[in-house]
């Protein structure tokens, strides 16, 4: 049995939270990410720019539930602690590494962070599993 098809819908954009990987081909690259890590959609650098590099120390900001199946999740919550260092992060236990084109996704258990940064402003979301728990939208910014 199949399990069942699972999308989110954040601002008119969908995302497939367990897509059916294909069987891998020889002598092929190593897959993409799955979708459900994929960077939520926005404009990229223009191709030849470079990204501004996130400016280090701590970040603070607000998250608002966009998936809250038990009407429990609490919205808007506070994001403090989160800390750039270089193109390094880390926020509690998550760790990452922010990629040249700003995409950063990271994970702890089965919770998930994903998102972009923009210049040292970063966009992005927080869920848990497929369909499970509270799923927010997240926005933060270098504490002053």
């Amino acid at each position: 049995m199949a399990p069942p098809s699972v999308t989110l819908e954040i601002g008119g954009e969908q995302f497939p939270m367990n897509p059916i990987p294909s069987p891998p081909q020889p002598g092929a690259s190593l897959a993409e990410p799955p979708l459900n890590l994929a960077v939520p959609a926005g404009p990229l650098p223009a191709p030849g720019s470079v990204p501004a590099v996130p400016q280090n120390g701590q970040y603070a900001g607000t998250g608002t539930a966009t998936n809250d199946p038990l009407g429990e999740c609490k919205s808007p919550i506070q994001i403090q602690n989160w800390f750039v260092s270089g193109s390094n992060v880390s926020f509690g236990a998550y760790q990452g590494t922010i990629q040249p084109d700003g995409s950063l996704a990271m994970q702890t258990g089965s919770t998930y962070i994903s998102g972009r940064f923009v210049g040292s402003n970063f966009e992005g979301r927080v869920w848990r599993g497929v369909g499970a728990g509270c799923q927010y939208l997240i926005s933060l910014y270098p504490n002053s």
